[in-house]
């Protein structure tokens, strides 16, 4: 993780705070390129992105895995609607 961050913003500082870990950056990348890196990133972590006090802060916090199987149970638990056509033939005008 911090070798893909390290490609993309310069690091000067860093601090954890339980799951949370706050790095201290400065941007090295085009806004483009951190953007895919930021989608990349929320795919294991919640990703914040701001300023604070003129620094510019990447916060990254783990995403507890138990939510995301419990979801996924729910919803594949859902019964599926039979599929219905969105314009009734009836209803066309010619």
């Amino acid at each position: 993780m911090r070798e893909e961050i390290e490609k993309h913003f310069r690091i000067y500082g860093e601090e954890k705070i339980g799951k949370t870990v706050r790095f201290y950056v400065v941007p090295l990348s085009p806004e483009s390129e951190i953007r895919k890196l930021l989608h990349l990133l929320s795919q294991s972590y919640e990703v914040g992105l701001r300023y604070q006090y003129g620094e510019m802060v990447l916060e990254l916090k783990e995403i507890e895995r138990k939510e995301s199987y419990l979801t996924n149970i729910i919803l594949f638990m859902q019964p599926s609607l039979p599929p219905q056509p969105l314009v009734q033939p009836s209803t066309v005008r010619r």
